[in-house]
């Protein structure tokens, strides 16, 4: 079948600056990612998209906020239809791993309040 891929980046800044951010989820795509299983988080804020990769021991606390269902404590089902659209506030910082190479991580999740 014939298909047209386009392979601009549609994520021109894909480092978000430290501190605290409030993200609009556009879409959650779960994936293989090397040996381990995670979902790559389109995000919106402020008319921009990012990307973040987080692994399942990384949403808990978001699943959460999300309103996921728990069905045992640290086990959720979810849809990742269901979640779009929907907003939360979170710490964003820089770490090193151990192969010394610099990491983006969500870190404190909190509910974006409706005014």
């Amino acid at each position: 079948m014939l298909e047209t891929t386009d392979t601009n980046s549609q994520y021109p800044d894909k480092k978000i600056a430290d501190g605290k951010h409030t993200f609009t989820v556009e879409k959650v795509v779960g994936k293989q990612l090397g040996n381990a299983y995670g979902y790559v988080w389109t995000l919106e804020e402020n008319g921009l998209l990012f990307e973040q990769v987080l692994f399942g021991n990384e949403m808990k606390d978001l699943l959460r906020l999300l309103g996921c269902k728990e069905d045992k404590p640290g086990v959720f089902t979810w849809d990742t239809d269901e979640v779009k659209g929907k907003s939360f506030t979170v710490t964003v910082e820089h770490f090193p791993d151990k192969k010394n190479i610099v990491r983006q991580k969500f870190t404190k999740f909190e509910e974006e309040l409706e005014f």
